[in-house]
């Protein structure tokens, strides 16, 4: 099993024909139709390829939310719009995991207000102010499937001379390892369809937990999914939980510190904080 990690607004469907649909749910307050369609097209044209004997392709799905109503109105349905209110300027610059949250949640996000396009919180692609090519779109859309980077980069302080950039790159024929000149390979798509399984018991682990109230199950369905994928995140951050309902506070704790490692290394600061809590004797 591969590394990849789709979080639960990426669908996996087989259909008829050995054809597979990967759809992905995304909100996004950029209300420029034509930016819009261009990365819904950057990224349709490049997710596409085969698996086996198998054909593979991504389908976005992108609903607008204004920032008139992601600030002002109703985008999560909870409540009514505050006077005083008012979406940032053009510029100014934001709180982006503050800005983030405001979406509701069961899809990814498209956003700006980056410093630099990246993936924040493992669910939002954040533009930054410079142009950005539909390659590097493509590279930044595999973080929201669930790919990890396949490069190492360092940096080493030259005092007045500035910042030495050192960068290891794996496969520079990989799209995840090289955005500029890499490429969308089969075996993405034979890792995404693998994946399809591991989606199964998550669901099945987070039913046992939130709809049957069966820590102890979902303990062993969230184990199933780690001992395929040991760098699963979701799982990982469910077990801890399930752990934890099962009264099995210590074990709890090697899964928190895990979840911590691995939220500050993506960037989600929400799941970092509640690691943190619960490390620090939160309940």
């Amino acid at each position: 099993m591969g590394s990849v990690d789709p979080p639960a607004f990426v669908r996996i469907e087989a259909r008829a024909d050995h054809r597979w649909l990967i759809t992905v749910s995304m909100y996004t307050d950029i209300t420029d139709a034509a930016f819009l369609q261009a990365f819904t097209r950057a990224v349709e044209t490049m997710w596409r390829g085969r698996a086996g004997e198998d054909e593979v392709r991504v389908r976005v799905d992108v609903d607008v939310i204004p920032p008139e109503r992601l600030y002002c109105g109703d985008a999560k349905g909870a409540g009514e719009r505050a006077a005083d209110c008012a979406p940032p300027r053009a510029g100014e610059e934001i709180d982006l995991a503050a800005h983030v949250m405001r979406f509701p949640e069961g899809r990814g996000v498209l956003t700006t207000g980056a410093g630099s396009t990246h993936v924040a919180a493992r669910r939002a692609i954040a533009l930054g102010s410079h142009d950005v090519t539909p390659r590097t779109l493509a590279h930044e859309f595999g973080h929201l499937l669930g790919f990890p980077d396949g490069y190492l980069r360092g940096y080493r302080d030259l005092g007045a001379d500035g910042f030495q950039v050192m960068e290891l790159v794996s496969d520079p024929s990989d799209i995840m390892a090289s955005p500029g000149n890499g490429s969308v390979l089969d075996r993405h798509f034979e890792e995404l369809v693998g994946a399809r399984e591991l989606q199964t018991s998550m669901r099945a682990g987070l039913d046992a937990l939130y709809q049957r109230n069966d820590p102890a199950d979902a303990v062993v369905r969230f184990r199933q999914v780690l001992e395929r994928n040991a760098a699963h995140y979701g799982a990982t951050l469910q077990l801890a939980k399930a752990l934890d309902r099962a009264k099995r506070p210590d074990e709890a704790v090697v899964q928190w510190k895990k979840v911590l490692e691995m939220a500050e290394a993506v960037h989600d600061a929400e799941t970092a904080r509640t690691a943190r809590a619960r490390l620090a004797g939160g309940p």
